[in-house]
């Protein structure tokens, strides 16, 4: 059962820094919404060019966003449960399944219009990475951020974020234009 640390405030403001990245990924990944919405409306250069910045998003920000929870929130928040795990699993494997997904459809784009199939394949796996995406954000804000709020020290939820930094730059890897895998 967590305790209640003995200055809820400073932890608040420790954790500050974790509560202000969830929002900024919030506000980017409506790319993912917006692009999706696009699909056959655009030019298939100017798709192109969307579904590599989406590409970036997912593997630059979002996937480490994902991989740096695992490996540092999720076991605080299950000490402070005194459980054994909360995850549920490998969460990044299906952002980086639909992103390597992505990237094939990208990389099969070609002529001047994107063909139906095509089209629908693209706004089924970005739609459903937004899905994913937007799920996984609520989860943290609602579940997660509010355990470890009220378990850790001030001490402890700095450290916190210094691990959860520490463990997004390990999980960024080198960005190059999308290939099919």
């Amino acid at each position: 059962m967590p305790t209640r640390a003995p200055d809820p405030t400073r932890t608040a403001l420790a954790l500050q820094p974790l509560q202000d990245e969830r929002r900024a990924l919030e506000a980017r990944v409506e790319l993912l919404r917006e692009v999706a919405d696009s699909v056959g409306e655009r030019p298939v250069d100017t798709l192109r060019g969307d579904l590599d910045a989406v590409h970036e998003f997912l593997t630059q920000d979002f996937i480490p966003y994902v991989r740096s929870r695992e490996e540092v929130v999720h076991p605080a928040v299950a000490r402070a449960l005194g459980i054994a795990d909360v995850s549920s699993g490998d969460d990044a494997a299906p952002f980086v399944r639909s992103t390597e997904e992505l990237a094939a459809l990208r990389y099969q784009l070609a002529g001047l219009a994107v063909a139906e199939p095509q089209a629908k394949a693209l706004r089924r796996v970005l739609y459903g990475l937004y899905a994913l995406a937007t799920a996984y954000l609520e989860k943290e804000a609602r579940a997660l951020l509010p355990i470890v709020e009220v378990s850790l020290s001030p001490e402890e939820a700095e450290r916190l974020v210094e691990d959860v930094a520490r463990a997004r730059r390990a999980a960024r890897r080198p960005t190059a234009t999308p290939h099919p895998p």
